[in-house]
């Protein structure tokens, strides 16, 4: 079984949010720490609710495991800079 370790990092910042790769006005964001370590990044609006924006970048986790190819994936922290 192949499990991928993630990391999320959240962050709160102006209007509202929807699920989406990152722009100008936020969204997801990955980056790749080693084989089987990722770093999920969202970026949300303040209007947001907190539990919608953590929802998101768990959605991304959950989406780039199956991308990559995993059964699994472990959280191994959250950040959450709001």
């Amino acid at each position: 079984m192949k499990i991928v370790f993630i990391a999320l990092t959240i962050l709160v910042a102006g209007c509202s949010s929807s699920y989406k790769p990152m722009s100008a006005s936020g969204g997801y964001a990955e980056q790749k720490i080693n084989d089987n370590t990722w770093q999920v990044s969202y970026e949300g609006r303040s209007s947001s609710d907190a539990v919608e924006i953590k929802d998101y970048a768990v959605l991304r986790a959950a989406e780039l495991c199956i991308e990559q190819g995993y059964s699994k994936f472990t959280l191994t922290s959250i950040n959450d800079t709001s």
